[in-house]
Order: structure tokens, then C-alpha cells, then sequence
């Protein structure tokens, strides 16, 4: 175990773990935490790990490909910590965080993190690669909107002092707000306000159970994309296929889908077939970090398609 978790018993770390497996099962953040509160003291003492793991910069990001038409068109960033050689389910981190008052610290965070990843992939695969990262739609209202402006201007600033060829950042990004009952709190204006300023916004996990296809059409969402446990069994499932090809005709024309959780390529054919856009899975590749992501995807467009093959 890793000097981090020598500061707490053993038996804490065993419980936490026990009771992460709960929680991430948990749909409502009410019943998160309501199991929270009945266990305050592990929780307690575990979230001041996270927090300080957090505070030190002690976390990665991993990305998972976006393909479109055999091409690597961008990735969703994805939050990985660990305490020793035990990793933390990243749900549970971040429902742990809103319980504390710290969720929007830690997102900053992960997004600080990614800036300097996305640069590495616009300026190594394309220049409208786009990283897409989670927030939790209780976080999204306009000062939060002001906080990824300012980060990103601030880092636009200072990376473009040494650039030749200018970039700005905004137009690589997109917020993917993650599909919860407070969904229906989001307010139009706050997500134009971001479009505006060039971010893209996407639905994740549509079909999940808490948003409809209303809030899912009605929002202006640049990308849906559809639950991996409804694309699981879409070959299969007449209800799940049936819901994607409503959501299909139904939304704006030109707001593009993504299927998640595709790990094979009879499932690649199956949803590009039924008219999904872009490709998210372990077919292609699992979540890795920036280095082995540019390794597999830079400068490598006529590669990618064999890969597609």
C-alpha cells in the first residue's frame, strides 16, 4: 500500500471500499447521502485522503477515443485516483465531493488538468480534436460557466507567449453533463452562454433512467450520447433499440450521437448501421493516459482507418 493509505487503518479502507460498492449503485444523491451520513466516519476520514490527494495534484486523467468514420475525432477524459494500489470509483469520489462542498474544486481541478493534454492532441492529431470531460448539472449555472472561461483564457494567455500558431482552447472542449434528476435544473441560457463562447455541450448517458427524450431533444445539446447499458443489448432488446431510433428521429438534425460502450465490431456495424455517428469503446480502445493516447493516435490518420478494419 502506498504511503497515503498507511495514514489510515486498514479496516477503514476495507469498509470504504465495501461501502464505495453501495454507492455507486445508489441512482438518487439523496440516498448517497443518506448512506454517507449513516457512515460519516468512515467517509469522513477517506474524503480528507481525497482532499488532500486532490489538493497535491494526486490524480490522472485517462482518455477514451470518439471515432467517427474510422478517424479519432476526439475523447472523453476521465478521472482516475488511487489509494495505494487500490483505485477509487470515480462516481463515488465525486458524489463524495458534492456531499463535502468540494465538488467544484475538484472539477476545476480535473479541468486545469486537461488543457495542457488538449493541446498535445490538437496540435498531434487534429486541429478540432475535442476532449470532453464530466460536470454534474448541480454545478452548472453561469458562475460556474465563468470559472472554465476563465481558466481556459488564463491558460490560452500563457501558452500562446511561446506558440507560433495561436490556439484557443474553448474550441477543443466540450462539457458532457452527466445524466441525473437534477437534469431538469440546467437552464438554456447558461448552456448557450458556454456555446457561445465556442465549448460544445453534450448529454451523457442517455437512457440511463432520469432524463427523457424531451429534456434530451428540448435542451440545446450539441452531442447525445447513449448509455453503454442501453447500447449493450440494443441487438437484442427491442425496448432499447426502439428508444434509440426514437431519439434518432426525433432530435435536432444537427446534434450528433455517440454510442458508448461498443466492445465489439459486430456492435461498430450494428449501431453505425441504425445511423449512430461516433464510436465510443473498448473495441477501439480503453481508457489510457495522454502519453499512450498520442503514441496510438498522432499523426496517424491513414492508421487509424486499419484500425477500423
Amino acid at each position: 500500500m502506498g504511503e497515503t493509505s498507511m495514514l489510515l487503518p486498514i479496516e477503514v479502507l476495507d469498509k470504504y471500499f465495501e461501502l464505495q460498492n453501495t454507492l455507486v449503485k445508489l441512482e438518487k444523491h439523496e440516498d448517497m447521502f443518506k448512506l454517507i451520513q449513516e457512515h460519516q466516519n468512515v467517509f469522513d476520514k477517506v474524503f480528507s485522503v481525497i482532499k488532500q490527494k486532490a489538493e497535491d495534484n494526486d490524480f490522472q486523467v485517462h482518455y477514451q477515443p470518439h471515432i467517427q468514420n474510422g478517424k479519432c475525432i476526439g475523447a472523453e477524459a476521465l478521472f482516475r485516483m488511487s489509494i495505494g494500489d487500490k483505485r477509487l470509483n470515480p462516481m463515488a469520489v465525486f458524489a463524495l465531493a458534492s456531499y463535502y462542498g468540494y465538488e467544484r474544486t475538484l472539477t476545476g481541478k480535473v479541468f486545469k488538468q486537461i488543457l495542457p493534454d488538449t493541446v498535445k492532441f490538437a496540435d498531434n492529431i487534429s486541429p478540432d480534436f475535442r476532449v470532453s470531460f464530466n460536470v454534474n448539472p448541480t454545478l452548472f449555472n453561469k458562475g460556474f460557466c465563468d470559472d472554465l472561461l476563465k481558466y481556459s483564457g488564463m491558460f490560452n494567455f500563457r501558452i500562446n507567449q511561446d506558440r507560433s500558431k495561436p490556439i484557443d482552447i474553448k474550441n477543443n472542449l466540450a462539457v458532457e453533463l452527466v445524466e441525473t434528476s437534477s437534469l431538469e435544473q440546467v437552464k438554456k441560457e447558461d448552456m448557450k452562454y458556454l456555446q457561445y463562447n465556442d465549448f460544445l455541450i453534450m448529454l451523457d448517458d442517455f437512457g440511463s433512467g432520469h432524463a427523457n427524450k424531451e429534456i434530451a431533444t428540448k435542451l440545446p445539446f450539441d452531442v447525445i450520447k447513449i448509455d453503454g447499458k442501453i447500447i449493450r443489448d440494443i441487438q437484442t432488446n427491442d425496448v432499447h433499440k426502439n428508444l434509440v431510433q426514437s431519439l434518432l428521429q426525433e432530435k435536432n438534425p444537427d446534434t450528433l450521437t455517440i454510442a458508448e460502450k461498443v466492445d465489439t465490431k459486430e456492435l461498430v456495424d450494428y449501431v453505425t448501421n441504425l445511423g449512430i455517428d461516433i464510436i465510443q469503446g473498448n473495441y477501439y480502445s480503453e481508457a489510457v493516459n495522454c502519453d499512450e493516447f498520442l503514441n496510438k493516435y498522432s499523426n496517424n490518420l491513414q492508421k487509424q482507418d486499419e484500425i477500423a478494419d
